[in-house]
């Protein structure tokens, strides 16, 4: 398991030795491994807590959408009510009916390339978008022999200190997710 981290600008003790320098990323490498850990036995946690409100949270909106549903029936049985309006405030709300803005949807059994074919047969290319953009892999691919900077554009790469602790097998196993269930 490696995990690079970024090093921030030096505001401890720095290492005057390998040595030293070995200690310190044995402290990190432990700590990452510790902090795996923690986050496995979190997940953990929270698998079984969601799990204790499944049934709870899912007769709430069983109860909800039987509610929702007995409103707007009533809403249907007495639309006189909302006189030309389409919604009703209510003492503990406002009920009513929203027009959602139009969309489309192939028609049934057919799907987007379906119809992008269909389209391109009928030649009705008013219909076809095409969406063009700079091709980045591209031109940093030709960097090598393209003035890029004529085209608009620069290469810009950083180098940044890196640390990757090594996990042990038995640390690995320990912080492994798919042993913490």
């Amino acid at each position: 398991m490696k995990a690079r981290i970024k090093a921030p600008k030096p505001t401890v003790e720095v290492p005057t030795s390998r040595e030293q320098a070995e200690a310190v990323l044995l402290r990190v490498a432990e700590l990452k491994a510790a902090e795996a850990a923690a986050k496995a036995a979190m997940d953990a946690e929270l698998m079984l807590l969601r799990e204790c409100y499944q049934d709870e949270l899912a007769d709430i909106a069983a109860k909800i959408a039987s509610a929702v549903q007995a409103l707007e029936l009533w809403a249907e049985r007495n639309q006189s009510l909302f006189g030309r309006l389409r919604s009703l405030v209510m003492l503990h709300g406002r009920i009513g009916w929203r027009t959602n803005p139009p969309s489309l949807k192939p028609l049934r059994g057919l799907t987007w390339n379906d119809v992008l074919e269909t389209l391109r047969r009928l030649g009705r290319r008013e219909f076809i978008r095409v969406k063009e953009e700079p091709d980045r892999e591209a031109l940093l691919a030709a960097r090598e022999h393209e003035d890029l900077r004529a085209l608009g554009c620069r290469v810009e790469q950083a180098e940044e200190f890196f640390v990757e602790p090594e996990l042990s097998p038995v640390e690995a196993r320990e912080t492994s997710p798919s042993q913490a269930s």
